[in-house]
């Protein structure tokens, strides 16, 4: 039978809770995933909506805050069809767990073809894409917006090059969602907070190649129409050579990939140097290089959130490694495996802790690692120490 003894204490709501957590987090799958039901209830309170998605066998609860109402393609409807993109969350203290929709429409991923085609259509009618629309980029700018993901290998390809053909260009860094179904509503934010920083000349919309499901987010029409509308010079490096988004359409220029935008940008810089006499290009590079204040502070930033953001990971894994282990210890299931074995009464379900726990001829079943044993008792005596 299972012995008492040693046994560690029981764990508590609040770290079975964290464990689940931390499990759920951690899975990719669950971080960005589509997924299609019937909206079988649906309310709104104030600026979010709860609602219900079921399939014939089951149901999830699901839930959409404000910046994903303000996106959506239609008016949801109880008794609708739909595709949900978003992740699963898992709230802690009261060990509930929804899925949190980002992004939610009434068509299938098959139908991003035909999207494409009629928006682009109907805004090419509009003359949203039309060249006289479009500005002319300044030959010398001295600062530039860069809109992209924080630290993304888009970010330093351009940072990078930049330091080497323009190295006196001002660079502000605006971080923004550039995959996934809210990346339409983060870049709009980002490219507002654009409009509020002072002298600048350009702003470069950047994100690196990807699947066309993932592009497909810089073709919703909010943001097309908002980086039409952009009062600054546009720059948009989107995907690869043979990624074409609307977006790239709308901006006043588009180019292939985050270096290629570099050398559109400073090809005036470029030409200039290019005339100037060797010595003289070399003692007015080194001069611009001097002014190294902005690059500093943005790596000591990225580099100071790095570390900051690998001690948390570190102080989440071992406090999940501890909680792990502490269940492991306490599992029943590891005492079976150790040789160990449950007794109960077949007929009163009870556990059987004490020879007084059974008479003769009771039927009790016994719990091994790998089954059950059925028996019946045919003599029973009480172990007694002597002192």
């Amino acid at each position: 039978m299972l012995s008492n003894t040693n046994t560690p204490p029981p764990a508590t709501i609040t770290e079975i809770n964290t464990v689940i957590k931390h499990i759920l987090d951690a899975e990719p799958l669950l971080t960005h995933i589509w997924i299609t039901g019937e909206i079988t209830s649906y309310k709104l309170y104030g600026r979010m909506a709860y609602l219900t998605l079921s399939d014939p066998d089951s149901s999830l609860q699901c839930v959409m805050y404000s910046n994903t109402l303000d996106i959506l393609p239609f008016d949801p409807k109880v008794g609708t069809t739909v595709f949900a993109a978003g992740k699963v969350t898992y709230f802690q203290k009261k060990g509930s767990l929804t899925f949190q929709i980002n992004y939610m429409t009434t068509q299938g991923a098959g139908e991003l073809s035909k999207e494409f085609e009629q928006l682009k259509a109907k805004l090419t009618q509009e003359g949203l894409f039309d060249p006289s629309r479009k500005t002319v980029l300044p030959h010398y700018p001295s600062k530039i917006a860069l809109i992209t993901g924080l630290n993304s290998a888009a970010m330093w390809d351009f940072v990078t090059l930049s330091k080497d053909r323009m190295p006196h260009v001002k660079l502000v860094v605006i971080p923004a969602t550039v995959q996934g179904p809210t990346a339409p509503y983060s870049i709009m934010k980002a490219i507002d907070a654009a409009h509020t920083i002072p002298d600048i000349d350009i702003t470069v919309i950047l994100r690196g190649g990807g699947a066309k499901e993932d592009l497909a987010w810089f073709n919703q029409e909010d943001i097309v129409r908002k980086i039409a509308s952009c009062k600054m010079p546009t720059v948009t490096a989107i995907g690869h050579d043979i990624d074409h988004t609307l977006s790239d359409l709308a901006s006043d220029t588009s180019t292939a990939t985050p270096s290629a935008a570099v050398h559109h940008i400073a090809q005036y810089y470029t030409q200039f140097r290019a005339q100037l006499p060797l010595e003289l290009s070399h003692q007015l590079t080194k001069l611009i290089q001097r002014n190294t204040t902005f690059k500093t502070q943005v790596i000591d930033h990225l580099t100071y959130g790095k570390i900051e953001l690998k001690n948390r990971h570190k102080t989440i894994t071992s406090i999940l490694t501890n909680l792990l282990e502490r269940a492991h210890a306490s599992s029943p299931l590891r005492k079976l495996m150790q040789g160990y074995s449950i007794a109960s009464n077949l007929s009163s379900k009870k556990l059987i802790k004490s020879v007084h726990d059974v008479v003769d001829q009771d039927a009790i079943t016994i719990q091994v690692m790998d089954g059950q044993i059925h028996a019946k008792v045919t003599s029973s005596y009480e172990h007694r120490t002597e002192n």
